[in-house]
């Protein structure tokens, strides 16, 4: 293969590698993905504690992580979360998530009194 190739093919392979490192989605994305995917309401930026959404008149309801780990890897982050409310064993909600290019994508869940939107 000539030179031009060869040198073409590295700089569209090296924007690739670019593009998905700039777009891993940060935990700033996991927090609003939370959000958008359950009726929470994050309290830190990386949604470690949240607020269940309630209706008016009722008690919030928080929870908290009581376990957890995160992948950081160079292309994609995996995320997996325990939460608990400490007074009431009754909430639950166990994730596993992986993201990859600005999105998340649910891999494993345990829910119980948590409401997705």
């Amino acid at each position: 293969m000539p030179k031009r190739t060869w040198f073409l093919l590295s700089l569209s392979i090296l924007t690739f590698v670019i593009v998905v490192i700039i777009l891993k989605p940060s935990e700033t994305d996991y927090a609003k993905w939370m959000e958008s995917s359950y009726q929470v309401h994050c309290l830190d930026y990386n949604c470690d504690t949240f607020q269940l959404d309630v209706k008016e008149g009722e008690e919030p309801v928080m929870m908290q992580t009581i376990s957890g780990n995160f992948s950081p890897g160079i292309f994609m982050r995996k995320i997996n979360r325990d939460y608990r409310n400490l007074d009431d064993s009754s909430y639950v909600l166990d994730i596993e998530v992986e993201g990859f290019l600005g999105k998340f994508k649910l891999k494993n869940e345990e829910i119980k009194n948590v409401l997705r939107k």
